[in-house]
């Protein structure tokens, strides 16, 4: 089982490269894209980066149901598990 990706984390290694491709193949900026199309958009600089083309990374992208991109990707509704950690130095406990 793979690690799930940090969207934001990733979003804030986008280059200017992929900012340019993003535009090209969404038609708007990556602040301007809806939260769902913004996960394609990262989804889309990962097989990028991966070495696929641009047209194969985009198709990939925008082949993913919600469903699976849900999936994919960390929850800022779910707190990492390393903050779960009782016995961790400053975690919270209930």
């Amino acid at each position: 089982m793979t690690d799930k990706i940090d969207a934001s984390e990733l979003a804030n290694s986008f280059t200017g490269f992929d900012e340019i491709a993003i535009r090209q193949r969404f038609g708007a900026s990556a602040e301007d894209l809806s939260s769902t199309m913004l996960t394609r958009a990262v989804m889309f600089i990962i097989h990028r980066r991966d070495g696929a083309k641009d047209s194969d990374a985009y198709r990939s992208a925008m082949n993913l149901t919600l469903g699976e991109l849900g999936d994919l990707f960390v929850s800022d509704d779910v707190p990492a598990a390393s903050d779960e950690d009782p016995t961790r130095p400053g975690s919270q406990t209930s």
